[in-house]
């Protein structure tokens, strides 16, 4: 004799169907979350700096994963940029697992040491902060692409194209000292 009680039938109304993530037949009860994918764009950048990644606190993917403030009390250097960065976020579920990728693509005319292992504060247009890069690996990749220019346009300049991919890659940070 079975009871309704621990039924575990599709028709259970404890756990509504949703038809977005199909039910696992050993335990209808629990939903896989198949690819479920989202994007996220920040809303104007103002400011851009870079430190190296050796000086960053340690375990800052975990720490913002449980919410945990996390700040930035080191000199960093600006970037100059021109025209308008872009920082894209993407964040992917896939059987309990969260991955994101951020990809943050500027233009300057300054020679960023790409050889090196470097985090980057970005500054949106409404004061947020937030940090691109860990203490540990993965750390993010830098490519480097040079553009010539003309002498009535504008002068020669480099597009940096920085990646990182990992469980949480867009850290809000609550405080940085500002230099």
């Amino acid at each position: 004799m079975t009871s309704k009680r621990f039924c575990l039938s599709s028709r259970n109304p404890r756990f509504p169907r949703n038809p977005r993530f199909p039910r696992n037949p050993l335990f209808p009860h629990i939903q896989k979350y198949n690819h479920h994918h989202m994007k996220q764009s920040l809303p104007g950048i103002t400011a851009i700096r870079y430190l190296e990644c050796s000086r960053l606190p340690s375990n800052l993917e975990m720490k913002s994963l449980v919410g945990v403030p996390i700040g930035i009390y080191d000199i960093m250097t600006s970037v100059c940029f021109t025209g308008h960065p872009t920082c894209i976020t993407e964040s992917e579920y896939d059987q309990h697992a969260q991955s994101e990728k951020t990809v943050l693509t500027f233009q300057t005319t300054d020679e960023l040491p790409v050889r090196r292992q470097l985090a980057f504060v970005v500054s949106d247009i409404q004061g947020r902060l937030y940090l691109i890069g860990h203490n540990e690996a993965p750390y993010p990749t830098i490519k480097r692409t040079g553009q010539l220019g003309t002498p009535a346009e504008e002068k020669a300049g480099y597009t940096y194209e920085v990646k990182l991919i990992g469980r949480k890659t867009l850290i809000k940070l609550s405080q940085s000292m500002e230099l």
